[in-house]
C-alpha cells in the first residue's frame, strides 16, 4: 500500500503509484483523468512558484511532487 500526504493533511492511498494518482484525480471539483490531472497539477506548479516537474509515469509524478513541496510524506507499507 502507497500512501502520501499532501501539505493540509488529507492522505490518499492506493495498491499502485497509479491508483494513487487516480484518487488525487477523483478528489477535485471536476471529473478529470489522471493525464489531465498530473497535466494541470504540473502546470499549477509552475505558475504557483515557478517549479518545473518532470515525469513519464505517476511514480515520477509522486517523488516530484514530493520534492516540490506539494506532498509532505510518501510511505510504502505492507498488508
Amino acid at each position: 500500500m502507497i500512501i502520501v500526504t499532501v501539505e493540509n493533511g488529507k492522505q490518499f492511498k492506493g495498491e499502485t503509484y497509479s491508483k494513487v494518482v487516480k484518487e488525487m484525480a477523483r478528489s477535485t471539483w471536476f471529473e478529470q483523468s489522471k493525464l489531465q490531472y498530473m497535466e494541470g497539477v504540473a502546470h499549477r506548479c509552475r505558475v504557483w512558484d515557478g517549479s518545473e516537474i518532470k515525469y513519464t509515469t505517476p511514480k515520477e509524478f509522486i517523488y516530484e511532487l514530493l520534492r516540490v513541496g506539494v506532498l509532505v510524506d510518501v510511505r510504502l507499507e505492507d498488508h
